[in-house]
């Protein structure tokens, strides 16, 4: 409405106008020249407290209603133009800060050229014309749609020539006001559930890109692309069977061109969709996203995108199947920065964890009934809050597995922060026919699946949860082994006899497993806490905390031990674990732990 403005005052800025539209249009017919992003809505006005905002907002609502009658006020520039502007209508506030912002969002949005495109507005002036009228209003905006629907379907001609037809410029001051209205009273949720709907029908895809197009401003555009299921709205939209898909590669166009309004968690949504819907057809959104970041920001980043059943490394071997030279390159430069600016004191830890027996008794691993089926190991929770480590689970279950396997340890066992390394089913087959063969495979393609989890993450450091039963000990062995460890700490949870009350691994033996590979096998996390305090990785509170929760998860499962006396063994291994967590607490003068059973 700025524009229309000024174009009543001035004749030569609608002749500028005019051939920038022109020329934009013959250059580029690409729909996303997007919103107002300059201009803020009514709600956000409200919010606000500073002294200057309410004279720009006022005298803005002003210009367009008094537009009609302002001729007189002409000017020889469109920044001219809008202080000449906010100074007839408000002499008060000339030079102020208020003139000054209408003046610096005009002339930002002339450089940028962020207009609503035509068909939404057309649309949505429709929609709020009948909503006044007091009419429902969906007849006439979903006539306006499918008319552009189907002009859109026609193919890439028809296209372009809708975007070369329509322009703001032809819209009166009466409809781009009512337009901009409509567009501050739309909420993001309404926005996506708009999409969601238009998204299912091929014929209205040019519409979800345009209804995301208008969403602003930027707080608003973010809500609703973190609301929005981006990975369902990719495959919809790469679902049109011709040779230029305009819908996505226009959405793709508005994500990259509007990248510097998202923040950092909305660009791993967008990303992580794009990934798994288009593969390497998101190959340099995937690409702009990730490079866009850098230090601890990229981090945080790089552990947004390695979430559920979809690891940073499988994303990236997806997007960009054997050509990730330049991706892998740009994290070992951050990397080496990182290191330097920080050193050690910021190393993040990477907790790399089995599951069946190490992370939950499952009853399907070898070892015999050490808990009850389904039973979370006690103090694991704990262990990983206390460490503030991120969990990787590496797991023999084959990849058609990793969806459903996330899904159970979010809701069911109340991990939220994981992603999940699979193996392979072959593997897994052999273990009734040749346990020992089916151990060595497993555990070298558990070692394989780390060296490439880690090389995404070269400023993190790494530790081994496993359990005796299925070959973690040799993984441990492995990740020692290794010129340069990043490793800092493998620790097997012994698994039990078939009587479910001796465990596995004498005292014998794992005195030579710790001696000569560095590989530490434990009754339980209790005890695990006291090493990991004794070698420096948990503060004395932290190792208290853990050793307390894992008595107090024990004491919550006893009803659930079928047999007796394998509950009394699994007390008897965490009263040990009590008293030499105590005799640390009475060292440094804290109250020692008491028993929970």
């Amino acid at each position: 409405f700025f524009f229309s403005f000024l174009i009543t005052m001035e004749p030569s800025a609608e002749a500028t106008l005019r051939s920038l539209s022109s020329a934009r249009a013959e250059a580029s017919p690409k729909a996303m020249r997007v919103v107002y992003r300059n201009v803020r809505s009514p709600s956000e006005e409200e919010d606000d407290n500073s002294e200057t905002a309410a004279p720009a907002t006022a005298a803005s609502a002003a210009a367009v209603t008094a537009a009609p009658s302002a001729s007189s006020a002409s000017s020889a520039s469109l920044a001219a133009g809008a202080g000449a502007a906010a100074a007839l209508l408000n002499p008060d506030a000339a030079g102020s800060s208020g003139a000054t912002e209408i003046a610096t969002n005009i002339t930002s949005a002339a450089s940028t050229q962020t207009l609503l495109t035509p068909t939404a507005a057309r649309s949505l002036t429709e929609q709020s014309k009948e909503e006044g009228d007091g009419d429902d209003g969906d007849d006439g905006e979903s006539s306006d749609a499918e008319e552009a629907g189907a002009a859109e379907g026609d193919g890439e001609e028809g296209d372009d020539e809708a975007y070369r037809k329509d322009s703001l410029v032809g819209l009166d001051l009466e409809s781009l006001q009512s337009v901009f209205q409509t567009r501050c009273n739309t909420s993001p949720c309404e926005i996506v559930a708009q999409v969601q709907k238009y998204m299912l029908d091929k014929d209205r895809h040019m519409d979800v890109v345009q209804l995301i197009a208008q969403c602003a401003p930027a707080d608003r555009f973010n809500n609703m692309l973190l609301r929005l299921n981006s990975k369902t709205l990719f495959a919809n939209l790469k679902r049109r069977r011709k040779k230029k898909n305009k819908p996505l590669s226009d959405l793709l166009e508005l994500l990259m061109a509007r990248m510097k309004e998202m923040e950092l968690l909305t660009k791993a949504h967008i990303a992580a969709g794009a990934a798994a819907a288009l593969e390497e057809g998101a190959r340099e959104l995937v690409f702009a996203f990730i490079t866009s970041e850098h230090f601890d920001r990229l981090h945080v980043m790089k552990h947004a995108l390695d979430q559920g059943d979809q690891a940073l490394c499988d994303l990236v071997s997806k997007v960009f199947s054997q050509d990730s030279a330049d991706i892998l390159s740009f994290l070992r430069q951050e990397a080496d920065s990182f290191e330097c600016s920080f050193g050690d004191r910021k190393r993040h830890l990477h907790v790399l964890s089995d599951i069946d027996d190490t992370f939950v008794h499952s009853g399907i691993g070898r070892g015999g009934p050490k808990y009850p089926n389904d039973t979370v190991m006690p103090g694991y929770h704990a262990l990983l809050k206390e460490l503030e480590a991120h969990a990787v689970f590496v797991t023999a279950r084959p990849q058609f597995m990793a969806s459903r396997t996330y899904r159970s340890m979010r809701e069911k066992y109340n991990i939220k922060d994981a992603v999940v390394l699979s193996g392979q089913l072959r593997d897994s087959l052999l273990v009734p026919f040749r346990p020992d063969k089916a151990n060595f495979l497993i555990s070298k393609r558990k070692f394989a699946r780390y060296q490439e989890y880690k090389v995404f993450f070269p400023e993190c450091r790494f530790m081994w949860f496993g359990d005796s039963g299925q070959g973690d000990i040799e993984v441990g062995k492995l990740m020692l082994a290794e010129e340069n460890t990043r490793c800092v700490g493998v620790y097997i949870q012994d698994v039990a006899l078939p009587d479910g009350v001796t465990l596995a691994t004498p005292l014998e033996k794992r005195q030579q497993y710790f001696r000569e590979f560095g590989v530490y096998v434990a009754d339980n996390y209790a005890e695990v806490a006291v090493q990991l305090y004794r070698t420096g990785h948990l503060n004395i509170q932290a190792m208290k905390n853990v050793v307390w929760h894992t008595a107090r998860d024990l004491a919550a499962a006893q009803s659930n031990f079928t047999v007796r006396e394998v509950g009394q063994a699994r007390q008897a291994e965490v009263y040990r674990q009590i008293k030499r967590a105590n005799k640390h607490l009475k060292d440094a003068n804290m109250t020692p732990i008491t028993a929970v059973f």
